[in-house]
């Protein structure tokens, strides 16, 4: 079947994710021949009726020797592979379903995988391969039987002792080897299961570890620069207290000395500095002369223009 027949397939029923969904599709039909991919109504338990994509046809199961193909459907919901198919087989007319725990009396079959069903992990082909090593221990159809004209029975001479022993001993073992056969498959999935979900515990605790190994490194870099900041900061108040120290020790300050610039330029840029700011000091206390009419208005803007000249050859 084609990958364009499989593309239209999926336009038509408007999938989710239609790439993930071909993909998964093509793995299954190019290692099942007899399989193919068609749309059809689902009918769910609600009475809801949805068109999806099933893939139908037959799976090989090689049972007790013999091979079979076993008529199996494949509805895949519009959120694949988000979520699990829903599995059914499909008898012909000549054949009834064997209930089971895989299988129901409506042909739907039940797995752990399909319970533990993850879209990263799960697909379409090792479903397909876990449905025939299930039915190649467990048959989920037989053949109808058919009637036959009633027949005298043929009288046969008695069988000896040694035979009927012999028999008895062949049912026997077959009963044996077919509850075995049952309690290895049952303890088999028992331990799928559990060892899925050993699995998920797994991916979890690792991501978990991955968080916590990165709070840890994220906490050690700033314990890194909280010591850095306390070891400036100690270095800081260390100067202070020296300096402290320096003045409290020393009689004769002088104020003046206090302000002092690492360069002959800083000094140069703080006595500009305080120069402005009483120009600054001046025409504010001029301004509030005149307005008390302590000086008049030509002193005022005489010595207000002048100290402006100052100013502006300072700056």
């Amino acid at each position: 079947m084609s990958s364009v027949i499989i593309q239209n397939l999926i336009s038509s029923v408007s999938y989710r994710n239609p790439r993930q969904t071909k993909s998964d599709i093509m793995g299954a039909l190019n290692n099942y021949r007899s399989l193919n991919a068609r749309t059809d109504y689902f009918s769910f338990n609600d009475g809801v009726r949805k068109k999806l994509l099933v893939l139908g046809g037959t799976i090989p199961v090689n049972y007790r020797g013999g091979s079979y193909n076993i008529p199996v459907s494949f509805w895949l919901l519009d959120t694949h592979p988000v979520n699990a198919p829903i599995c059914y087989v499909s008898p012909t007319a000549n054949m009834s379903i064997k209930i089971s725990r895989n299988v129901d009396s409506s042909g739907k079959i039940y797995l752990p995988y399909l319970h533990e069903w993850n879209k990263n992990r799960s697909d379409l082909l090792s479903l397909i391969q876990i449905c025939i090593a299930v039915f190649s221990e467990q048959s989920p159809v037989y053949t109808k039987s058919v009637t036959t004209p009633y027949l005298e029975p043929t009288r046969f001479p008695a069988i000896s002792s040694s035979v009927t022993s012999q028999h008895l001993k062949t049912s026997l073992l077959t009963a044996v080897q077919d509850k075995l056969r049952k309690a290895l498959r049952e303890e088999f999935e028992i331990k799928g299961c559990e060892l899925q979900s050993l699995r998920k515990m797994r991916d979890d605790l690792n991501a978990g570890k991955v968080q916590i190994d990165g709070a840890i490194a994220e906490s050690k870099q700033r314990s890194n620069v909280l010591d850095e900041n306390i070891e400036s900061l100690k270095k800081k108040l260390e100067e202070l207290e020296n300096a402290n120290s320096k003045l409290e020790k020393s009689q004769n300050n002088d104020l003046d000395d206090a302000v002092v610039g690492t360069a002959p330029l800083y000094n140069q840029l703080f006595t500009t500095f305080a120069k402005e700011a009483s120009i600054d000091d001046t025409i504010y206390y001029l301004g509030e002369g005149l307005r008390r009419g302590v000086i008049d208005c030509d002193s005022f803007l005489k010595n207000v223009r002048r100290l402006s000249r100052q100013q502006f050859e300072l700056r």
